[in-house]
């Protein structure tokens, strides 16, 4: 009856500063494979953050390292990111090393960032043609959610917009990419849901030649259109699949 005049006793303890998780996985889009993640949340006694991520699938092999500075007041962070990463998908296999870094802000909402990176490649495409690509990226990424819960939403709306261009002299071909992309949430009854999502993107440029495949567009798979092959909806360059300049995608799930 007198809720706010009953004692309350609270014990806490500090949770481990370190932490390894590591797990063998199966999925129709990237088959078999496995994970090795760990971080640092006080590396060097200072509060910043390590995080290393290796992922083995055979589609992909990607080691992932990033660096996280203390929040600071007004939820100001900045990260430090490199990545090694092959893929092999549809005809195309890619080597790209990268270098990034980012100035965040809205810990505690839904985050936004400036961003600049460091990509070079090497593009083998199967029967043709390899190439090595390179470009230096600058943009900005906003994120946005309106939800009635942030664990499992079941209604509201979640999305990001970014766009960025690479820098003229340190790429080798000069773009501008524009990318949204957004989820609308709708219970339908008690127990069923309504799941919209719309995705666009375009690359500006005189040729999708010479632009790193990781700004390029593909599609398809169990996260993006089902019943298609892993990222098998792209342009077709002799007998493989590639990435795209364009991209439009919209999908209704009940």
């Amino acid at each position: 009856a007198h809720a706010a005049r009953a004692p309350l006793n609270v014990r806490v303890i500090e949770a481990p500063s370190q932490r390894i998780d590591a797990g063998v996985a199966f999925n129709t889009d990237t088959r078999l494979g496995v994970t090795v993640d760990y971080s640092n949340a006080d590396i060097f006694d200072s509060a910043w953050r390590f995080r290393p991520r290796l992922n083995l699938n055979q589609k992909e092999q990607e080691l992932q390292l990033n660096l996280d500075t203390p929040p600071r007041p007004g939820a100001v962070w900045n990260s430090y990111s490199a990545r090694l990463q092959r893929r092999d998908i549809e005809g195309e296999v890619t080597r790209e090393a990268m270098v990034g870094f980012a100035h965040n802000w809205g810990l505690e909402s839904t985050p936004s960032q400036m961003l600049a990176s460091a990509h070079l490649e090497r593009r083998s495409v199967e029967g043709l043609v390899t190439e090595d690509n390179y470009a230096v990226f600058v943009g900005y990424r906003k994120t946005f959610r309106t939800t009635d819960d942030l664990v499992s939403p079941r209604h509201g709306v979640l999305g990001t917009a970014e766009i960025g261009t690479s820098v003229p002299g340190l790429s080798s071909r000069e773009f501008v990419r524009v990318r949204a992309k957004v989820n609308w949430l709708l219970p339908f009854g008690p127990r069923n849901d309504v799941l919209l999502r719309g995705e666009a993107g375009v690359v500006i440029a005189e040729s999708r030649s010479g632009i790193p495949s990781s700004f390029l567009f593909r599609t398809g798979g169990d996260q993006s259109i089902r019943g298609y092959t892993f990222e098998s909806l792209g342009v077709a360059q002799g007998l493989a699949v590639v990435g795209g300049r364009y991209l439009a995608l919209a999908s209704a799930e009940y």
